[in-house]
């Protein structure tokens, strides 16, 4: 079962991601390496890795990563901040350093 959210799709726990063909595993696999930022020789012992560990390791960073558009969370909090209190601290900012010089 795939689930939309934000501007991703999910794969729920009860419907593994199935290995896709041998090209797209080693695309992915090689993005998944540049992102890590690894020196050459981490790199070349991943790289002999098998196809279906390739495939895990390529899982398991996509587990890792945010899995919804950062702007959904900012859209979400926008809605909870009171905009009144948001101007009243930008005011107070510029008024603290304002007097903040001693002449």
């Amino acid at each position: 079962m795939t689930l939309e959210r934000g501007s991703s799709l999910v794969s729920t726990p009860s419907a593994p991601a199935r290995m896709p063909v041998e090209s797209e595993v080693l695309e992915a696999f090689e993005d998944v390496l540049n992102k890590m930022d690894l020196p050459p020789d981490k790199m070349r012992v991943l790289r002999n890795y098998d196809l279906s560990k390739k495939w895990d390791l390529v899982k398991d960073q996509r587990k890792m990563h945010a899995v919804t558009d950062p702007s959904v969370y900012l859209e979400k909090l926008s809605l909870y901040l009171d905009k009144k209190a948001s101007k009243k601290v930008v005011f107070l900012d510029l008024k603290v350093s304002d007097f903040s010089i001693p002449q």
